[in-house]
C-alpha cells in the first residue's frame, strides 16, 4: 500500500487522499486522523465503485483493510 497523492496524511487532516494497493486506486476520508470511508475505489481494469453505489451494498472497503494497511497510511 501507497499514498497516491503529494500531501502527507497530516497535510490532509480532514479531507480526501487517494492511496494505491496492488493496482487497485482507493479514495479515503481522512477524518480528522482517523480513516472514515472509502469515497471511490478504482479497481486495475477501469471498472468503479462509489460512495453511493455501494451503500445500497452496506459494504465499505475499509472494512478490509489490515491495522497495518490503515497505520501504514499515516506513516507518509
Amino acid at each position: 500500500m501507497r499514498r497516491a497523492c503529494k500531501q502527507s496524511w497530516s497535510e490532509i487532516y480532514h479531507g480526501l487522499i487517494s492511496a494505491e494497493i496492488d493496482g487497485w486506486r482507493l479514495t479515503l476520508f481522512n477524518d480528522c486522523g482517523t480513516l472514515g470511508y472509502c469515497e471511490e475505489c478504482r479497481s486495475p481494469d477501469g471498472r468503479v465503485e462509489s460512495l453511493e453505489t455501494r451503500q445500497r451494498c452496506g459494504t465499505d472497503p475499509v472494512e478490509f483493510l489490515s491495522g497495518w494497511n490503515v497505520s501504514s497510511l499515516s506513516v507518509y
